[in-house]
C-alpha cells in the first residue's frame, strides 16, 4: 500500500522515464562487463611476444643449418619492449594445420575464440622439478581442451636448490622455455598474469588429482597464490567461493567425457591442482610434440653448438640419468655394492635400482662406440646431471673419443662476453634451467637418442620425438633405452 501511494505522486511518462533509465544502466553495465578486458589490456606490462608468423618446427633430426641462418629471432627483442599476446587481443585468423597430421588429429585442434566475459578458465598448479612440469603442463592443455576452459598458462618453478644457491629468481615464463605463437595456435590460452583482472583474488573452484599431503607440495601452491595475489594459506578455503571438485588419487582420465563426469562446475575461474599423467594424451602426441616448440633463441643456441663442434654432420645424444642421487632415492643400501632385496620398497623400485648398477662406464663406452659406428653417427652428446669433471665423465671421454658434454656446450653458448653469440645476436645461456633445456633441444633434433627409463628428462625428449616421428615417416625410432641397448648385446 505504502509502494502504491508513493508511485502515485508521479505521473506515468515520470514512471516511463525513471523505467527507461534503469534499462540503460543495465545494458551499460552489461556491456561494460563484456568489454573490459579489453579495455584493461596494456601492452607494455606482461612482456609475452607479439603476434608474428610462427615458422614451421624443424622435423629433420640433426639439420641445423636453417636453423642457424635463420633470421633474428623475436626472443632477442627487449623484454619491455614486447607487447602481450593472448586469445583475448588476438586478430589473426586460425593458423592453418599443422604439416604431418593425419584427418583426426586435425579435426582435434580447437578453433581460437576470445577470452570475454563469458569464458571458463583452467589454471593449472604444477608439481615437482621442471620436467615434471613440463609433463603436467601436457596434461592440463588437453584437460583444459576437453573442458572447454582457456587454459591460464602458469609459471614454471626452477629446481628447488636453484634460487636458494643463486639467489635468482624461482619462476620462469612460458616464453622463456616455449615459442609461445607456435603454443598459442594450439588452443585458447592466457598469461597467468591476466588471472586478478578476470578473476579477481580469488578462485571459484579447484579440481584436484592428488593429495598435496602426500606430496608436500603446499609450499608450491601458496608460492603460486601470492604471485596471483590470492590473500589466503591454501590451508584454509578462504581463497575457494565452491567446494574442491576430487578425482580419484592416481587414476588417469581416459576421454573428454569422463573428464566432464568428473569435473562438473560451470564456474569461471578453476584451478587443476597437480595434473601429472592423469590425463590420457596418447591421442593429442602429434599436436602436442610439434606446438609444443621451445623458444627460437634457445632452438638457435642449440644449433649454433651443432654447427660450430659438430660441423652439421649426424649425431647422437645420451642421456645418462643414473648418477648418486637416483642411486640413493631407488636402492639406498646399494651405494657402492650388493643391496638387499628384501628392503627394496617395490619391484618398481628393485627395477629400477637393478638397471642403475648394472651400468658401469666401461660398458656405457663400448655401446656408445659400438652405436656410432653402426649409424654412421660422428659425434654423441652426453647430457646428465654429474659432473663433466668426475672420475666417470673423465672415463668416459677416454672410451669414446667423439663424445661431447656440458664443457664443450658452454664453452659455445655461456659466457657474457661470448664473441661468437654476439655476432649470432643471441644471448647466452645464463641457468643450469636453460641449459638443461638447450641440452634437450639436441636430444630432440639429433639423429638418434638414447635415453634413460624413469626419467622425465628422457620421457619427455621421447614424447617429443615420437610426435615428429609420427609426422614425418621414415625418420627412424624416436629413442633408445641404454638399458635396453646393453641386454640386447648380452
Amino acid at each position: 500500500m505504502a509502494c502504491k501511494s508513493y508511485l502515485a505522486r508521479f505521473s506515468t511518462s515520470q514512471l516511463l522515464q525513471v523505467f527507461a533509465s534503469l534499462v540503460t544502466i543495465v545494458v551499460v553495465t552489461s556491456l561494460t562487463r563484456l568489454f573490459l578486458p579489453l579495455a584493461e589490456l596494456n601492452f607494455s606490462q606482461l612482456g609475452i611476444r607479439p603476434i608474428v608468423a610462427a615458422p614451421p618446427p624443424v622435423n629433420g633430426f640433426g639439420h641445423f643449418s636453417e636453423l642457424v641462418a635463420g633470421v633474428r629471432s623475436i626472443e632477442d627483442t627487449p623484454r619491455g619492449e614486447r607487447p602481450i599476446v593472448t586469445h583475448l587481443d588476438r586478430t589473426l585468423a586460425p593458423a592453418t594445420p599443422t604439416p604431418g597430421l593425419t584427418t583426426r588429429e586435425r579435426s582435434v585442434l580447437p578453433t581460437f575464440y576470445p577470452v570475454g566475459a563469458q569464458s571458463r578458465l583452467l589454471l593449472p598448479i604444477l608439481p615437482f622439478g621442471p620436467n615434471n612440469q613440463f609433463r603436467g603442463f601436457r596434461d592440463a592443455l588437453v584437460l583444459a581442451r576437453w573442458l572447454n576452459r582457456t587454459l591460464v598458462v602458469p609459471p614454471f618453478f626452477k629446481h628447488h636448490t636453484a634460487a636458494m644457491t643463486t639467489g635468482e629468481s624461482d619462476i620462469v615464463e612460458v616464453e622463456e622455455v616455449f615459442d609461445w605463437n607456435q603454443l598459442a595456435s594450439l588452443q585458447p590460452m592466457i598469461s597467468w598474469r591476466r588471472w586478478s583482472s578476470l578473476c579477481g583474488h580469488t578462485l571459484d573452484v579447484l579440481f584436484q588429482f592428488k593429495n598435496p599431503f602426500m606430496l608436500g607440495q603446499f609450499a608450491r601452491i601458496d608460492r603460486l597464490f601470492t604471485l596471483l595475489g590470492i590473500r589466503s594459506n591454501f590451508s584454509s578455503t578462504q581463497a575457494m567461493r565452491q567446494p574442491l571438485q576430487v578425482t580419484n588419487y592416481f587414476s588417469s582420465l581416459k576421454s573428454e567425457e569422463e573428464a566432464r563426469d568428473r569435473f562438473t562446475s560451470s564456474e569461471r575461474c578453476a584451478m587443476v591442482l597437480f595434473p601429472y599423467k592423469h590425463v590420457d594424451i596418447s591421442h593429442d602426441i602429434v599436436p602436442l610434440a610439434l606446438h609444443m616448440r621451445r623458444s627460437k633463441r634457445l632452438q638457435r643456441l642449440a644449433a649454433h653448438f651443432a654447427a660450430v663442434k659438430m660441423h652439421g654432420k649426424p649425431f647422437a645424444v645420451l642421456h645418462w640419468r643414473y648418477n648418486s642421487d637416483w642411486r640413493s632415492i631407488w636402492c639406498p643400501q646399494s651405494m657402492d655394492g650388493p643391496f638387499n632385496i628384501s628392503k627394496i620398497p617395490n619391484s618398481r623400485y628393485l627395477s629400477i635400482c637393478r638397471s642403475i648398477i648394472s651400468l658401469n662406464v666401461s660398458l656405457v663406452g663400448a655401446h656408445l662406440n659400438q652405436l656410432l659406428l653402426s649409424r654412421q653417427l660422428a659425434f654423441v652428446y652426453v647430457a646428465t646431471p654429474v659432473s663433466d669433471f668426475s672420475n666417470i665423465m673423465v672415463d668416459l671421454r677416454k672410451s669414446v673419443p667423439q663424445m661431447l658434454a656440458s664443457r664443450e656446450l658452454l664453452a659455445v653458448v655461456g659466457g657474457d662476453d661470448n664473441k661468437m653469440l654476439q655476432d649470432a645476436t643471441l644471448s647466452p645461456v645464463t641457468s643450469n634451467f636453460e641449459l638443461s633445456i638447450v641440452e634437450q633441444e639436441l636430444a630432440s633434433t639429433a639423429k638418434v637418442f638414447v635415453g634413460s627409463k624413469q626419467s622425465t628428462w628422457s620421457s619427455n625428449v621421447a614424447f617429443e620425438r615420437t610426435g615428429i616421428v609420427r609426422s614425418v615417416p621414415g625418420m627412424g625410432e624416436p629413442v633408445l633405452w641404454i638399458n635396453d641397448i646393453i641386454k640386447q648385446a648380452a
